[in-house]
C-alpha cells in the first residue's frame, strides 16, 4: 500500500441531518432516498435527504455493519452470522445470503461498483473484491487496519477511516492509495452520488453530511 499525504478537507458542507438511531454504520444512496443502517436499532431506515424524515424502517436481527445499494436491493453486512444479505426493499425479505469468513477481523463497509461488491475488514487492514452471485473473492488490497465505510464514486473508491477521522481514495486496479483528507467526527458509512458529492455518517455526533467537492479533482 502506497500511503499518501493526508491533506485538510477540500469538501464543503452542504447539508447535514440527524442520523434516526444513536449507532449509525451503513449508508447508501438509491439515486433519490438515503439508506442508514442502524446497530442500536437493528434497522435500516430509508430517509428522506432533504430533511432526515424516516420514510422506511426494515428490521434486521444481526450485529450491524456497512450497507450498499446495487440499483434494485439492499445489502448488508451482519457480524453476528457472518454473512452478506441481499434484501428486497420495498418487503424487506432475504433472498440472498452470502457467507464471509472475515479471519481475525471483523466485517465493515460494503459498496456495489455496477458489477461487484467491495467489502472492509476490519482488524485486518483488506479491502476485498467479492462476486455478488456467489461470495468469491476476486481481489484484495492492503489498506488501513481501521476501514470502516466503503464507497465508489463511479471510477474509484473511497473508504473511512475513524481512528484518523479521515476519507482515503484509493485506485481500485492497483490498491494505491492516491490521497486522503480529514473529516469531521468519527466517519463510519459513505455514500457517493455521483463523482463529486457523497454523504457520510458520523458516530462521534450522530448527523449524516453531504458534502460537496471543490477545486480541481
Amino acid at each position: 500500500m502506497t500511503q499518501a499525504m493526508p491533506k485538510k478537507s477540500r469538501f464543503k458542507l452542504e447539508a447535514e441531518i440527524q442520523a434516526p438511531g444513536a449507532a449509525p454504520h451503513g449508508l447508501a444512496w438509491s439515486g433519490e432516498f438515503l439508506w442508514i443502517s442502524d446497530d442500536a436499532n437493528h434497522s435500516i431506515f430509508k430517509l428522506n435527504p432533504e430533511d432526515g424524515q424516516v420514510l422506511l424502517k426494515i428490521p434486521f436481527d444481526g450485529e450491524i455493519a456497512g450497507t450498499a445499494w446495487d440499483g434494485s436491493h439492499i445489502w448488508q453486512v451482519d457480524n453476528r452470522s457472518r454473512t452478506i444479505s441481499r434484501i428486497d426493499p420495498e418487503t424487506g425479505t432475504i433472498d440472498v445470503a452470502l457467507k464471509v469468513d472475515p479471519g481475525e477481523g471483523t466485517l465493515g463497509g460494503i459498496c456495489f461498483d455496477g458489477n461487484d461488491l467491495w467489502l472492509a475488514v476490519t482488524g485486518t487492514g483488506q479491502l476485498r473484491r467479492i462476486r455478488p452471485s456467489d461470495g468469491a473473492i476476486l481481489k484484495v488490497h492492503p489498506v488501513e487496519n481501521n476501514i470502516v465505510g466503503i464507497g465508489y464514486d463511479g471510477r474509484r473508491i473511497w473508504y473511512t477511516d475513524a481512528d484518523n477521522n479521515k476519507v482515503r481514495l484509493l485506485d481500485p486496479g492497483t490498491g494505491t492509495e492516491l490521497m486522503s483528507y480529514e473529516l469531521e467526527g468519527k466517519p463510519s458509512g459513505i455514500a457517493f452520488m455521483g463523482r463529486n458529492q457523497f454523504w457520510y455518517s458520523d458516530t462521534e455526533s450522530g448527523k449524516v453530511r453531504h458534502m460537496v467537492m471543490g477545486g480541481p479533482r
